[in-house]
């Protein structure tokens, strides 16, 4: 099964809130995906910590709910063991 924006955001905010403190969540397109087209979209998903270290992960519409929150949960992992 596929993602969507929805279940990107849900999954990114639920990362975030894993490590507490102040983690910014910002989301965007792919810059490679064009909004017009039919096809497979992509996100970026930027995690940034208080003190300003941040991570980044790209997600595709194909991957699923399960591996997509591991990934993000990967990387907020890494934000809050640096």
């Amino acid at each position: 099964m596929s993602i969507g924006d929805g279940d990107v955001a849900a999954l990114a905010d639920q990362a975030a809130e894993r490590i507490g403190g102040s983690v910014e969540v910002r989301i965007e397109p792919d810059p490679g995906d064009d909004p017009y087209r039919w096809g497979e979209h992509y996100w970026v998903v930027h995690f940034t910590a208080g003190d300003g270290r941040h991570a980044s992960v790209r997600l595709a519409a194909d991957d699923t709910e399960q591996s997509a929150a591991a990934r993000l949960g990967e990387a907020v992992a890494e934000l809050a063991g640096r």
